[in-house]
This record gives structure tokens, C-alpha cells and sequence, in this order.
């Protein structure tokens, strides 16, 4: 057991970085090597440290995997409200399946029927910029494909 609590020390003195040697008595700046192990830490013991850049860049990743996991929760729950107001609407689970399945992600019940029951002309289609365009042709593309 003690065997064990040493080797446990020991790597822990060395992952940490702690001095665990004695000191020479003709220089006080040097250490002597244990078995050919220097635990003395390196003059520049920051190379071993994390770096303000490597913490921040850290911290910058977490964030943008926490703002994709909320706008996961986000698309799903909108997905969900499609897909139940479209059974109230339709009541046909197949077609409110295919079409929720198939519609652009920021497209919720109400713009779907806008988008699919307002005339092209009648809307101010060609007004709209290129990715408002492309927004409802690809709702009404979805609407075309789920009508059986």
C-alpha cells in the first residue's frame, strides 16, 4: 500500500512540476537528478502552463457549443409546435410528418401557410431579397413534395 502512495506522489510531484531534488552545495541555482529524473521545473515554467490565449480560445468553443446545443432545443421545439399545429390544421400525421421534415428550419406553422397559400404576385415576390425567395420556394417545394 505504501508502494502505491509513493508511486502516486511521485507522479503527482512530476505532473505538477514540483521541485523533489536536493540542492548542490556548490551552486544554490542547481539540483541534483534522482535516478536521472530532474523535478526541478524548467526556468520557463509558463510552457507547461495553459496560456490566456489557449483558456480564451477554450472558453470561446464552449460557447459556441452551448449557442448550438440551444439552437438544437430551439430548431426541435419548433419543429415539434410545426408538427402539432398542422395535425390541429390538416389531420394527416403523414403529410404534417413530411412537411415538417422538409421544410426550411426557420419556417414555422404560420409563415408555412402564408408562404403556401399567398400568390406569388400577390405577395411582392420579386421585392424580396434573393435568400427571402429562395425561403419560400423551398416551404412551397416542401408543401409540393408531402401532397399526395
Amino acid at each position: 500500500m505504501f508502494k502505491v502512495f509513493l508511486f502516486a506522489s511521485l507522479i503527482f510531484l512530476v505532473s505538477s512540476n514540483y521541485t523533489f531534488a536536493k540542492k548542490n552545495t556548490a551552486s544554490s541555482n542547481k539540483t541534483e537528478s534522482v535516478d536521472g529524473i530532474d523535478f526541478t521545473p524548467d526556468e520557463d515554467s509558463s510552457s507547461t502552463s495553459p496560456k490566456l490565449k489557449d483558456i480564451e480560445r477554450t472558453e470561446a468553443f464552449d460557447d459556441a457549443i452551448d449557442k448550438i446545443k440551444k439552437a438544437k432545443v430551439a430548431i426541435e421545439t419548433m419543429s415539434k409546435n410545426f408538427h402539432t399545429q398542422c395535425l390541429k390544421a390538416f389531420g394527416n400525421d403523414v403529410f404534417c410528418s413530411c412537411v415538417t421534415e422538409n421544410r426550411p428550419s426557420g419556417v414555422d406553422f404560420v409563415r408555412y401557410i402564408a408562404f403556401t397559400i399567398t400568390p406569388k404576385e400577390d405577395g411582392g415576390y420579386n421585392q424580396l431579397t434573393k435568400d427571402a425567395r429562395a425561403l419560400i420556394d423551398k416551404t412551397i417545394q416542401a408543401r409540393d413534395k408531402c401532397v399526395k
